[in-house]
């Protein structure tokens, strides 16, 4: 390791450190509690999750619908986030693909607050998975673990359940498994800036 090396990594150390230490929320959960803006087309809440992955939404992959398939798949998400007098065959090819690019924008950032956790040593929910799917384990612990009620889990915006989730889990012993809220960006910033 070069001298220049060892400068770097004690400067991405202090940076972590910084970040770790900060009076201010990291910015992916800053981010999900913020006010959206005014007019702000389409948020991703709880029943827009279970809504898409009823049809099998090609959104919740990432992608935008395939041009075969795009007038229902498009129709089906305007109907998932609750734009029901919007209609696919309404619109030219660019404002659907500009709508669509909200859409997926809206999904990316309600999962930005996943993080992975680690259960408590001994616990018997450690990795258990079940085969339930992704939503409804979520949906079993806003009702049951944490008392919400199942209207008000189901208007949630997802970014704020996963984040909150989290911190309960955390502040039942659950651990971070994986890189916290706190570093997120750090070291991609740091790379950018190398």
């Amino acid at each position: 390791m070069t001298e220049q090396d060892e400068k770097d990594l004690r400067e991405l150390q202090a940076e972590i450190g910084a970040a770790d230490r900060s009076v201010w929320q990291p910015e992916v959960v800053a981010s999900a509690f913020r006010d959206r803006a005014p007019g702000t087309p389409f948020v991703f809440r709880m029943q827009t999750w279970i809504n898409l992955d009823a049809v099998r939404s090609p959104f919740l992959l990432g992608r935008l619908p395939e041009a075969e398939t795009a007038l229902a798949d498009f129709d089906a998400a305007f109907a998932a986030f609750g734009w029901w007098e919007a209609a696919a065959r309404g619109c030219d090819a660019e404002d659907l693909i500009l709508l669509g690019r909200r859409m997926l924008d809206a999904v990316v950032h309600g999962f930005s607050t996943q993080i992975a956790l680690r259960a408590p040593e001994g616990s018997q929910t450690a990795g258990a998975d079940h085969g339930m799917g992704q939503w409804l384990p979520i949906l079993a612990c806003l009702t049951g673990q944490m008392g919400w009620r199942l209207a008000d889990a189901l208007d949630a915006p997802v970014a704020q359940v996963l984040a909150l989730i989290a911190a309960h889990r955390c502040n039942t012993g659950w651990s971070v498994a994986g890189e916290p809220y706190a570093l997120r960006g750090v070291a991609e910033e740091a790379a950018q800036d190398g």
